[in-house]
């Protein structure tokens, strides 16, 4: 989310703005539905609106405007009414953007993983009883561990982290790739599974059919990717 730049945006709004306004030049009998610039607009509401075509009551004024207020009033009430459809452009590119990042497929997988796995620990955090408490601080600090081991590519460290935490949290076992991958990509809705199944087969190659469906042991340590840290943290110190 910090990558998302609001300048850029702004950026992004204003030449989407201009864009608009010279496909769609004048509304004439248009109508909203089918001029993109004036939907725009109209969008915004009509405070905005009535804000931006402000030039055009000429400050209240009644005497008649000469004609050189009036080109000079709907020149400034044309600059406000694209300054207007630029924000809510700005608006929409960032959403699109938003939308982008959370549908990532990596991170579609990534946060799938992880829910998996916290689910699990937390149906075993709820057998411990009077000692769930203990086990939840254990779990976290083993997870603060592990993600420091990783930010300093301590693979030995790591290891054997997740070794220990393997112990702590039995029978729920840490998410490895790329078994952890495919088997959150078995949850996906029939609409996206395949193409989920075909992004990993690029990335990890075929899926070993040898092992029921299931990809072959890596022997490693290969977890969920560093992207995920933040939401790992997050979703650690939730565990209760």
């Amino acid at each position: 989310m910090a990558a998302l730049d609001d300048a850029e945006f702004e950026r992004q709004g204003r030449e989407r703005a201009e864009k608009l306004k010279a496909q769609f030049p004048a509304p004439g009998r248009q109508g909203i539905g089918t001029n993109a610039y004036a939907r725009a607009a109209f969008e915004a509401g009509t405070f905005e609106m009535s804000k931006a075509l402000a030039p055009l009551r000429y400050g209240g004024q009644y005497a008649t405007p000469s004609a050189a207020e009036r080109r000079a009033a709907e020149a400034a009430a044309d600059e406000n009414v694209l300054a207007v459809v630029a924000k809510q452009e700005a608006i929409h590119a960032r959403a699109e953007a938003v939308h982008a990042l959370y549908n990532a497929p990596e991170r579609r997988s990534d946060e799938t993983i992880w829910n998996t796995y916290t689910r699990g620990v937390s149906a075993v955090a709820f057998t411990k009883g009077t000692k769930e408490a203990d086990f939840v601080r254990k779990f976290r600090d083993l997870i603060a561990a592990l993600l420091d081991a990783g930010d300093y590519d301590d693979d030995a460290a790591a290891c054997s982290i997740e070794a220990r935490l393997d112990k702590l949290t039995a029978p729920v076992k840490y998410p490895v790739l790329p078994e952890a991958a495919w088997e959150a990509a078995d949850t996906y809705p029939l609409a996206d599974r395949e193409a989920e199944y075909a992004r990993l087969e690029a990335k990890y190659g075929a899926r070993n059919a040898a092992t029921n469906g299931k990809s072959p042991s890596t022997n490693g340590h290969a977890t969920v990717p560093k992207t995920s840290v933040l939401r790992k943290r997050a979703s650690a110190a939730a565990l209760h």
